[in-house]
């Protein structure tokens, strides 16, 4: 049987970012993460804003490989070996499976694993979205709301953490990459394509399991290594995540912005709701 999401379950989903350590250097990003059923997407409201994998397998209560190859989609192997070099280590077949295995998505590890897209898509078949998620008649409305805010999401975390290097992963996003990305100049380079602010170095590429990236592991590190600053591969001791209160401020500035999107505010206000959408919070009425 499907469990139902409630408004208060996909406030949660809708903020998730992502594996790992948001004052990392290095953020990979990849359009949504894969599921196998549906009843994990009740587990994941366990998870925190940005969560550590080792945590995340224990509330999944999956391997490490098959978490991994299912959310990644077949990535993981490109991203370890990419990591590996950025650290100087020699790529070997072991050692590309401990780096996966102990340091991908750590807290305390040199990247973050972040997703464009907060709800993961499932490999059930014959699963019907509006009935999982009744807030949306469909997945294309799903995308046709959620997408504008989490570009604006997105926006606002590269501004605030800074990180020296995104590589966004997956031809099939690259139109929302661009427009994401729009204000760093993304020119063609090769197979990829390249922008850069002051901070940032943007690389767009293919999937790591791709054919056409495949033997191009070198080239996306030169790519790195000329373009971009100072690398720190060591263990993490910067900022901390987002405190509980910016993660509800955040989580009622995307409820404000999809009501006025959909021009349909609560009538009544609830002083009891941090997340209350009524016409007095969002605006519409100033006494």
């Amino acid at each position: 049987m499907i469990k139902t999401i409630t408004e208060s379950d996909l406030d949660t989903l809708i903020n998730f970012i992502g594996y790992g350590n948001l004052d990392a250097d290095i953020w990979f990003l990849g359009k949504e993460e894969t599921i196998s059923s549906s009843a994990m997407m009740i587990d994941r409201l366990q998870f925190e804003q940005v969560e550590d994998s080792t945590k995340a397998l224990s509330i999944l209560n999956l391997s490490a490989s098959d978490f991994w190859n299912t959310s990644l989609n077949g990535n993981m192997q490109g991203l370890s070996e990419l990591m590996l070099k950025l650290s100087g280590e020699k790529i070997t077949g072991p050692k590309v499976l401990n780096y996966a295995m102990e340091h991908l998505g750590k807290a305390d590890d040199a990247s973050l694993l972040c997703f464009l897209l907060p709800l993961p898509v499932t490999r059930e078949t014959g699963e019907d979205f509006q009935k999982i998620f009744p807030q949306y008649s469909s997945r294309e409305e799903y995308l046709e709301e959620i997408r504008p805010l989490r570009l604006d999401f997105f926006r606002q975390l590269v501004a605030s953490y800074h990180p020296r290097v995104i590589i966004a992963y997956g031809k099939d996003a690259w139109t929302d990459y661009k427009e994401l990305f729009q204000d760093y100049k993304l020119n063609a380079n090769g197979d990829f394509m390249l922008g850069w602010s002051a901070e940032t170095v943007i690389i767009l590429c293919d999937n790591f399991t791709s054919a056409e990236l495949a033997g191009k592991l070198d080239e996306l590190f030169s790519l790195i290594q000329k373009n971009s600053l100072d690398i720190r591969m060591d263990k993490r001791s910067g900022s901390d995540l987002l405190s509980k209160a910016e993660i509800a401020r955040q989580q009622k500035e995307i409820a404000r912005k999809a009501a006025l999107a959909k021009r349909k505010p609560a009538r009544k206000h609830n002083p009891a709701d941090p997340y209350c959408v009524c016409e007095y919070c969002l605006g519409y009425e100033t006494d």
